[in-house]
């Protein structure tokens, strides 16, 4: 009986051997496709932390400026917002609202630029 039994499990080994070499395959291609996206996001952090350091500076003492530097007021923070925008955490309007406000409308635009490749790369 359990000789039965293993021979049953042998027919099946093809179709896992085919199935982990399957899996194994897709491996470069996906860490590749995660960096592009690191990269991307890295990239558009640095972007947007910087328009919004450029404006801090001009405009110190603002509410303006401390409402920027809630989401951008550091790398760290814009990448995590930036993240979050992407994978539904947070509105991304609440993100790219004050930006378009008291930066410039041209902000939203770059902005739905980065939501629309990430979302579709």
């Amino acid at each position: 009986v359990r000789v039965l039994r293993v021979i049953r499990l042998l027919r099946y080994m093809t179709e896992l051997r085919t199935i982990v070499v399957s899996m194994s395959s897709c491996v470069r291609p996906f860490l590749s496709s995660i960096t592009l996206l690191a990269l991307l996001v890295y990239t558009g952090g640095v972007y947007f932390t910087q328009l919004a350091l450029t404006y801090r500076i001009d405009h110190q003492n603002t509410q303006a400026a401390a409402e920027l530097s809630v989401h951008f007021g550091s790398l760290g923070s814009a990448i995590m917002a930036l993240f979050q925008s992407v994978t539904n955490g947070i509105e991304w309007h609440t993100l790219v609202g004050p930006m378009m406000e008291h930066i410039s409308p041209s902000v939203g635009f770059m902005y739905a630029l980065y939501i629309t490749f990430t979302t579709l790369a």
